[in-house]
């Protein structure tokens, strides 16, 4: 900018230039245009009134993304719409879910949940037979390994009849 525009130290340098994402200017000519002709219809003390407001409208725009799109660069503000039914039918629609999480519940309770549900099932996951079988060893010896890999051993002893 040059020295000579009424905007010169108006403007905060992060709002002057290009924008990386989009190629366009930070500010439309046709508002820095308005700028300047709303700062020089002024004289005096109002001319000075005018460039605070400016500078203040500026400074409360540098951290409003959707302020910048739709009153420096004159964009479209996004449309937010109720209307979903575009004649396409349902994609997907989060009420027919049942499986959801209750708020309540903690982050790990499904995953002891589901290791009780494998415990009880019975469900053998492998299974080591013993070599050598006498009156008091070990007849058999069942492995079962839930989700949370833990695992559950159980084991068969066979103890002497007595005389």
């Amino acid at each position: 900018m040059d020295i000579n525009d009424p905007l010169f130290s108006l403007v905060p340098y992060n709002l002057m230039g290009i924008d990386n994402l989009s190629g366009k200017p930070k500010i439309a000519e046709e508002v820095l245009d308005n700028m300047r002709i709303y700062i020089k219809s002024a004289d005096g003390p109002e001319k000075m009134a005018r460039e605070e407001r400016v500078k203040k409208s500026l400074k409360e725009l540098e951290d409003d993304s959707l302020g910048q799109k739709t009153f420096l660069r004159l964009e479209a503000p996004p449309i937010v719409s109720n209307f979903l039914d575009k004649g396409k039918g349902v994609v997907f629609d989060f009420n027919a879910k049942d499986d959801r999480i209750q708020p309540s519940e903690k982050l790990m309770a499904s995953a002891f949940k589901a290791g009780t549900r494998v415990l009880n099932s019975g469900k053998v996951l492998s299974q080591m037979e013993s070599k050598e079988v006498t009156a008091e060893s070990v007849q058999s010896v069942f492995i079962q390994e839930g989700s949370t890999g833990i695992a559950l051993v159980s084991m068969k002893l066979v103890l002497p009849r007595p005389p």
